[in-house]
């Protein structure tokens, strides 16, 4: 009975109860370094699970115990540990956000090559003047113009047809704005290409315009042409001035006239003809010298005689 109750009872814990218990030596060596390293194991397992409740919010790592109890060598696992969550109870919560948002900054800063080239040219601390409005006026003139070209493709057009001064046009821009990108992909000067692009924009922009002021010009009326789309080109030109300045009044600097010097001239083309043709419309040609001329032509004239505005 004595013997069955001594077979009951618990291993000991200690060292000498082992070495007592197994006569082997290198089988209790053996226990022993099992013991140490399941007593390593629950001692890491305490402090991760502690280290967790403090990261409030924050991503943490689940460990399991019976992973723990399986590796010999505590120390070496110790250094793993450290390896795999380097300085995660060197910083509280907050700096550790901090060093976030720094290095988010930084990648953002060094994601965009022209932002970079920017920067260097007209300073660190200059905002980069392309706000979102940009980006969607950009998005609506390509849209509305596909839309145009699709209309002009599937409507009847009469004898209208290209130009070949148009087409001689087209093949300059688009040839420049070829030679100008490979040159630039090899040199990436992407800022001196979107500064070439730019130029382009604005070359169009003034040919475009100019058409209609000659043929006003020479039909000495307006007849059969829209004021309503000048107005509200002449109001966005204006409004688009306004932000410019209240942003430069707001940063102490004018670097968003000089720095987008291709935003600035578009809108000062737009405005000059925007003026031009309401001049046009409203004090050259008025519609009221107009109707007294219309008034005393004959009933009997021909088509051709008649002004174009009737022929249209």
């Amino acid at each position: 009975m004595g013997n069955e109750k001594a077979h009951l009872a618990p291993p000991p814990t200690t060292e000498g109860g082992m070495r007592q218990r197994w006569k082997d030596r290198d089988e209790a060596e053996m226990m022993i370094d099992e013991h140490r390293f399941v007593q390593r194991g629950k001692n890491m397992l305490s402090e991760m699970r502690n280290n967790v409740h403090m990261q409030k919010g924050r991503t943490g790592f689940l460990v399991s115990e019976t992973h723990l109890t399986r590796r010999r060598d505590g120390s070496r696992r110790g250094e793993e540990a450290g390896s795999r969550w380097p300085g995660r109870r060197k910083h509280t919560p907050m700096e550790a956000t901090r060093r976030m948002e720094v290095g988010r900054r930084q990648e953002a800063d060094s994601n965009s090559t022209v932002q970079k080239q920017y920067r260097d040219k007209y300073g660190q601390k200059e905002m980069i003047p392309v706000a979102a409005n940009d980006v969607a006026f950009s998005i609506h003139a390509v849209l509305l113009t596909a839309i145009s070209l699709i209309q002009i493709a599937i409507y009847d057009r009469g004898s209208q047809k290209i130009s070949k001064i148009a087409i001689q046009i087209l093949f300059v821009a688009w040839s420049t704005a070829a030679i100008c990108f490979f040159v630039a992909l090899h040199n990436h000067h992407w800022l001196w290409l979107l500064s070439i692009f730019t130029g382009i924009q604005i070359s169009m922009t003034i040919i475009k315009y100019i058409p209609q002021a000659v043929m006003n010009f020479r039909r000495k009326s307006t007849d059969g042409w829209s004021i309503g789309n000048i107005l509200l080109d002449f109001s966005g030109g204006v409004a688009n001035y306004a932000q410019m300045a209240m942003q430069s009044i707001d940063q102490g600097s004018w670097v968003n006239f000089y720095g987008n010097i291709g935003k600035l001239l578009l809108s000062l083309v737009s405005v000059f003809f925007d003026i031009l043709f309401m001049c046009q419309h409203y004090l050259l040609y008025p519609e009221n010298k107009r109707k007294p001329e219309a008034s005393h032509e004959p009933d009997n004239a021909k088509p051709s005689d008649r002004p174009l505005s009737e022929n249209v």
